[in-house]
């Protein structure tokens, strides 16, 4: 839908109707019209589909026919579709239009199903393909001649400036927000609406550019390779030397050193590191994808950092730490009311699993269920294994010891226990 000129100039609202081959028309008094079909090459009607119109031809209609891969104008004064449609490069189907228009060139962009805009030039009728990093959707024109575009599939939103025949750098808006409407306010501000997350994205003339930090992985108890590092510059990439970055962790997965959450640091202001702001190092707490981002505190402007995780595990099993079991009381002959429990975890903490634990009765005063000594088990996701065959005491009062321990490992667990000649009420300390 947008606002063009009828035969004699009057405004009216024109609009696209979907899967249809003609235009609609609402005038100022409300009345409705509705345009010829349009038939490429005097063959079947077309549905058209992305529309638009500039201010200063506005009786210039330019659509997109996605199944007859072209774009056509429609003539207001005439009445009529262009005899001589505009066949796109590329296999790609042509969706949302957008114009453009500075004192050098005017330019109608067309949005297609591949990763790639066409750039088709009104003035010289001559068109090239300017590549994305996904998918273009909506597209609007803003009044310096810059084109911005949405990429839902890729949660970004990009633009290609005055004269340009390249992409700026996508600005990512969020995982799974998909930017959908995009589209100016009073004050000229740029604003995305966020399918995904029912949010608005406010784009500013300023970005900033991840340059280090995102893809890394490291295991629990350990620190990160790269810090986070960010460019703060203007649309163009020419880096501004006056900027505050702050860097923020969300959850538990990750802190900077130090333990903190927040790290707020200035930009280089000159030299070949103009413009970068860089945290200090991460440490890795707990498994799980880490939320990572950065600010530029003076101009609001945010990106995410993507794909840093901590592993749940990096190595063998180490060691085996205590949980629960010790210290327990049973008449002779009788069981033990609770399992043995311990954690197997690797040189840095993180736990491991899969990892076979053995817990052996160090001599003949118990033994597991069905008569064995030892009883094995393995270590779930969390790295803790636990038995499931009850400890049965045996026949001699007295305190007994039972291990357990992990191949490879280097130090295990052990357990207290203590059998009665009655069942005794007490609470022992372990």
């Amino acid at each position: 839908m947008a606002i063009g000129s009828d035969s004699t100039g009057a405004e009216r609202i024109v609009a696209t109707l979907s899967g249809m081959p003609s235009l609609m028309f609402i005038d100022a008094d409300g009345n409705i019209h509705t345009s010829d079909a349009f038939s490429p090459s005097g063959g079947l009607p077309s549905p058209v589909h992305g529309l638009a119109i500039a201010k200063k031809t506005s009786q210039e209609y330019w659509l997109s026919s996605p199944s007859s891969g072209c774009v056509v104008l429609f003539d207001a004064k005439s009445g009529e579709f262009s005899k001589t449609p505009v066949r796109l490069a590329g296999a790609a189907a042509p969706g949302h239009l957008a114009i453009t228009e500075t004192a050098e060139e005017r330019v109608l962009w067309v949005a297609t199903n591949g990763e790639y805009l066409i750039k088709y030039d009104l003035d010289h009728k001559s068109q090239q393909t300017v590549r994305t990093d996904a998918v273009p959707d909506r597209l609007f024109a803003m009044p310096d001649g810059s084109l911005w575009f949405t990429m839902p599939s890729a949660a970004v939103v990009d633009c290609v400036l005055p004269g340009a025949t390249h992409t700026s750098g996508s600005i990512n808006t969020g995982k799974g927000s998909k930017p959908s409407g995009i589209a100016t306010d009073t004050n000229s501000q740029l604003w995305v609406g966020l399918e995904g997350t029912g949010e608005m994205f406010h784009i500013s003339k300023f970005r900033l550019t991840p340059k280090e930090g995102q893809g890394q992985e490291t295991a629990v108890g350990t620190r990160f390779k790269h810090p986070l590092r960010v460019k703060a510059s203007k649309l163009d990439g020419t880096p501004v030397g006056k900027a505050t970055v702050k860097f923020v962790l969300k959850g538990d997965q990750a802190y900077f050193v130090g333990g903190k959450t927040t790290d707020t640091k200035p930009v280089h202001e000159s030299g070949a590191e103009m413009g970068i702001a860089e945290s200090a190092l991460l440490e890795a707490k707990k498994p799980g994808p880490v939320d990572a981002s950065a600010e530029w505190l003076e101009e609001e402007v945010f990106t995410p950092f993507e794909g840093i995780v901590v592993k749940e595990t990096t190595g063998a099993p180490d060691h085996l730490g205590y949980r629960s079991g010790a210290g327990q009381h049973a008449a002779a002959g009788e069981k033990f009311s609770t399992p043995l429990s311990t954690v197997v975890q690797d040189k840095h903490g993180a736990p491991v699993s899969k990892a076979k634990v053995v817990f052996r009765v160090m001599d003949d005063s118990a033994s597991f269920e069905g008569g064995s000594g030892f009883t094995e088990v393995t270590s779930g996701s969390d790295g803790v294994a636990t038995t499931s065959r009850p400890l049965i005491a045996g026949s001699t009062a007295g305190r007994f010891t039972v291990e357990a321990w992990a191949e490879g490992a280097e130090a295990g667990t052990v357990f207290s226990e203590y059998i009665t000649d009655h069942i005794t009420d007490y609470i022992t300390d372990y």
